[in-house]
């Protein structure tokens, strides 16, 4: 029981530190027993429509997928990349696309004596960074927090990652994590054709997690924040990201003896992004950024042949943000169906409808969602 408190603790920590990587990274067992393959497909289309009678449909195709290894008792490995396709169609005009395979990220993760993770990780530059004048309006809607589209970004510069993370026994049902890890990236030249560099900051991330494991429950508390410094552009300043606190919390519950429930919920606090002026005296303008809340409810039915049935239920809330609305809000109701062949195979099978508003009152989002996902495990 308290190896698996103690697992559970150093995902928990590394997932809140790891904040701007792929969720395929980070709900990754961080020491696996076999090498498992996860490779899934998702459809995401949504529409908005103005108030003024205009309407756009954007759509996203993507295949993620993931590789854990296990590479020894202590040492693990965990590489992901994707391939997506961006698409916008507004109504009455000619539809663009962006399409092409995103970086490559790879993580090793050690684990030594006394409940300490140590991880290295690279980012390989195989995605498109270098965009046409066409290509950069669709990377901004792949990139648009309220269409929540899967791969968001095709391709930056390399970019390298450490982190450590140490767990602590807390009682005989719980554990208690601490991590912090520090990132880098390194310049790409943004625009096709030029030979202008751009320089993201670094990312500084600290986080802080809990898990409590009773019979029939599970209780997940983390918290984290992540400080950015400055872009470049030229050797210059030109912006610089709000700093963030991610809250989040889950709570598995079994309640039969087949029926689990699982409930789980995130706050995103922004601070300001700030834009530098290329004059030295001129002061940064300064923008705000509202909260974002996610709310996940799945409740799902298993039966003793391996097919497992669920609905689900979410709803995603932005205030005021750098996407280009003031507020908006975005609710997904489905279902899934899964089948685990072994327990080394998984099939699982999943849509949802969503609807919501931007701008209240200006701006309607309809659309749905399909995926399929495959795990497997050697």
């Amino acid at each position: 029981m308290k190896t698996h408190l103690l697992a559970a603790a150093f995902l928990l920590a590394f997932s809140a530190a790891a904040m701007a990587q792929s969720t395929a990274i980070q709900g990754s067992d961080l020491t696996p027993r076999t090498t498992v393959w996860s490779p899934w497909g998702v459809f995401r289309s949504v529409t908005v429509k103005d108030s003024l009678g205009g309407e756009t449909k954007a759509t996203q195709m993507s295949v993620p997928m993931s590789l854990n290894l296990r590479l020894g008792k202590s040492l693990s490995a965990v590489l992901y990349g994707a391939y997506a396709q961006t698409k916008v169609e507004p109504k009455g005009g000619t539809s663009t696309s962006l399409s092409g395979i995103t970086d490559v990220r790879a993580r090793l993760f050690l684990r030594s004596g006394g409940g300490m993770v140590l991880s290295a990780g690279v980012s390989l530059p195989t995605g498109k960074h270098s965009l046409t004048a066409a290509e950069e309006p669709l990377a901004a809607v792949a990139a648009n927090d309220v269409l929540g589209f899967r791969v968001r970004r095709y391709g930056e510069g390399v970019g390298a990652e450490f982190g450590l993370t140490r767990a602590f026994e807390a009682g005989s049902d719980g554990a208690f994590a601490l991590g912090a890890s520090a990132v880098y990236k390194g310049e790409y030249a943004p625009s096709e054709g030029s030979t202008a560099k751009y320089k993201p900051g670094s990312e500084l991330s600290v986080s802080a997690g809990y898990d409590h494991h009773t019979p029939g429950t599970l209780l997940r508390l983390n918290a984290s924040g992540r400080l950015y410094t400055k872009d470049q552009a030229g050797g210059l300043n030109v912006f610089q990201q709000a700093s963030q606190i991610l809250l989040e919390e889950r709570l598995v519950s079994t309640l039969g003896n087949h029926l689990n429930n699982d409930l789980s919920a995130r706050q995103l606090l922004k601070g300001q992004n700030k834009f530098y002026s290329a004059k030295a005296d001129v002061p940064p303008t300064t923008t705000d950024n509202g909260s974002n809340v996610g709310i996940v409810e799945r409740l799902e039915l298993e039966s003793s042949s391996g097919l497992k049935l669920a609905a689900t239920a979410e709803g995603s809330f932005y205030g005021k943000n750098e996407t280009g609305y003031d507020k908006a809000h975005l609710l997904g109701f489905g279902g899934e169906i899964g089948y685990a062949a072994s327990s080394n195979a998984l099939l699982r099978v999943a849509g949802k409808i969503l609807t919501g508003t931007a701008d209240p009152g200006q701006v309607k989002l309809s659309g749905f969602e399909g995926s399929a996902t495959l795990r497997a495990a050697f």
